[in-house]
C-alpha cells in the first residue's frame, strides 16, 4: 500500500535528497530568466552604449519562448525526458555563451536577434522538464509539498536575480551574460547525475474515496490535450492565475504613482504579495494535507479570493487596504500554484508530460502578458478591475470543463 499525501510529512520531503538535487537544479535554471530583463539591458549599455538593443532582445526572448515552448516540450517528450532534457539545457547554455561573445565582439543586431531566437527555442521547454524532473524525483504523494516549498523558494531567486547581475557585472560586460550560461549549465550537469532522477512510475489515478484529498481527482487523459476537459480547465486557471499576478506585479508602479506615491512604495507592495507568497508556501506544505477539499474545489476557491484581493486593491479605499490586497494575493499564490501544477499532471497523458506543462507556463505567460497590454489601453483601475473580471469569466466556465462522473 502507498501512502497518502495526508500521511506524508514534511520532514521526509526536507531529507530527501534527490528532491534538494532537483531544487538547486531547477532554482539555476530558472535563475537566466529573472537575470534576463536587468542583464540585458546593463550588457547593452555597456557594450554598445544603449539601452534599446537590449529591450529588444529581451521581447524577442519572450516572445521566442513563448511560441516555442510547446513544440520543444513535445520534441523533448519523444526523444525521452531523462536523456534529452539535461541535453537541451546544455545546448542552450552554449547558445547564451555564444550570446555573450557576439555582444564582445559588438556583432550587428540582427546577428544577436538570432542568437536569442536560437537559445530561446532551445531552452523554452526548461519550464516543462523541471516539473517532470520533479515527478521522477518525488512520489506522488509528496508532489504537493515539494511543490508549495518550490513555490516558496522560487521568491528568493527572484530577489536574488538583481544582485546576482550586480556581482557578475564586477568581472565584465559581459559577465552577467556569461553567468546566466554558467547557471543553466550546471543546471543541466545536475539533471544528467546519477539519481537526479528516479523515475517514479507517472501517478496513477485513485479510488473514489480518496477524492476529497489533496491528491487529484484524475480524469482519464486522452491523447489530445485540446480534446481533454479536466486539462482546459487547468489551462484557463493558469491564464486567470497570470493576469491576475501581471496585474498587480505590472500594475503596482503605476498604481502607486496615480496616488501620488513614490517608486518605494511600489516596491513595498510587492514586497508585501512576495513575502505572503514564500509564508504561505511553506504553511501550505506543513498543512495543506489536513485540506479535504478536491483540488478543483481547491482552485476555485484560491481563485475567487485572489479576485477578491485584486478588487479590494481596484476600488483604492485607502492604502492600508491596498496593502491588505496585495499581501492576501500573495498569501494565495503559493497555494494555488501548488494545486494547479500537482492536478495538471493527471490530466496529462504521460507520453506528452514536458509538452502538456510548458503549454501551462506559457498560458501563464500569456495571461501576465495581457495585464500588460490592458495596462496600455485602460486606466490603473481599470485594469485592476479587469483582472477580476478574467477570472469571473474562467469560474463560470468551470462547471463546463469538470463534471463529476455519472453515480458521483
Amino acid at each position: 500500500m502507498t501512502a497518502t499525501s495526508s500521511e506524508v510529512r514534511l520532514s521526509q520531503l526536507l531529507r530527501d535528497r534527490g528532491y534538494w538535487r532537483w531544487s538547486i537544479a531547477t532554482q539555476l535554471i530558472r535563475l537566466p530568466s529573472f537575470m534576463a530583463p536587468i542583464a540585458y539591458v546593463l550588457v547593452s549599455i555597456e557594450l554598445l552604449g544603449s539601452p534599446k538593443t537590449g529591450g529588444l532582445l529581451l521581447a524577442v526572448m519572450l516572445v521566442a519562448v513563448e511560441l516555442s515552448a510547446p513544440i520543444t516540450g513535445r520534441i523533448i517528450d519523444r526523444l525521452g525526458v531523462v536523456k534529452w532534457a539535461p541535453r537541451s539545457l546544455a545546448f542552450s547554455a552554449v547558445a547564451r555563451l555564444l550570446l555573450a561573445g557576439l555582444f564582445f565582439i559588438k556583432a550587428p543586431t540582427a546577428v544577436l536577434v538570432a542568437a536569442v531566437i536560437v537559445f530561446s527555442c532551445i531552452g523554452s521547454g526548461a519550464g516543462g522538464v523541471v516539473r517532470v524532473m520533479l515527478g521522477r524525483t518525488v512520489s506522488d504523494p509528496m508532489l504537493p509539498k515539494a511543490l508549495a516549498v518550490d513555490s516558496s523558494v522560487v521568491e528568493l531567486v527572484i530577489i536574488v536575480a538583481p544582485f546576482a547581475v550586480a556581482f557578475a557585472a564586477l568581472f565584465g560586460g559581459v559577465g552577467p551574460l556569461v553567468a546566466m550560461a554558467l547557471c543553466t549549465g550546471v543546471g543541466a550537469l545536475l539533471f544528467r547525475q546519477p539519481g537526479a532522477s528516479r523515475t517514479v512510475p507517472p501517478p496513477e489515478p485513485e479510488p473514489a474515496a480518496a477524492e476529497a484529498e489533496t491528491t487529484p481527482e484524475p480524469a482519464k487523459p486522452t491523447g489530445s490535450l485540446w480534446r481533454n476537459p479536466r486539462y482546459l480547465f487547468w489551462l484557463l486557471v493558469a491564464i486567470a492565475f497570470g493576469h491576475l499576478l501581471g496585474t498587480a506585479e505590472i500594475g503596482a508602479l503605476p498604481l502607486a504613482r496615480s496616488l501620488g506615491l513614490g517608486n518605494a512604495m511600489a516596491s513595498a507592495m510587492i514586497a508585501a504579495l512576495a513575502a505572503a507568497s514564500a509564508t504561505a508556501g511553506l504553511l501550505y506544505a506543513w498543512k495543506g494535507n489536513r485540506i479535504r477539499a478536491s483540488n478543483t474545489a481547491q482552485a476555485v476557491v484560491l481563485l475567487t479570493l485572489m479576485a477578491g484581493s485584486v478588487a479590494l486593491i481596484a476600488f483604492e479605499f485607502s492604502l492600508p487596504l491596498i496593502f491588505i490586497g496585495f499581501f492576501l494575493l500573495g498569501a494565495f499564490t503559493a497555494p494555488i500554484n501548488t494545486v494547479r501544477s500537482h492536478a495538471a499532471g493527471h490530466a496529462i497523458p504521460a507520453h506528452r508530460q514536458v509538452e502538456g506543462f510548458a503549454i501551462l507556463d506559457t498560458a501563464n505567460g500569456l495571461g501576465f502578458a495581457l495585464a500588460g497590454l490592458l495596462l496600455a489601453v485602460l486606466p490603473v483601475s481599470g485594469m485592476f478591475a479587469a483582472g477580476v473580471v478574467s477570472t469571473v469569466v474562467v469560474l463560470a466556465l468551470t462547471p463546463l470543463l469538470v463534471r463529476r462522473p455519472a453515480g458521483r
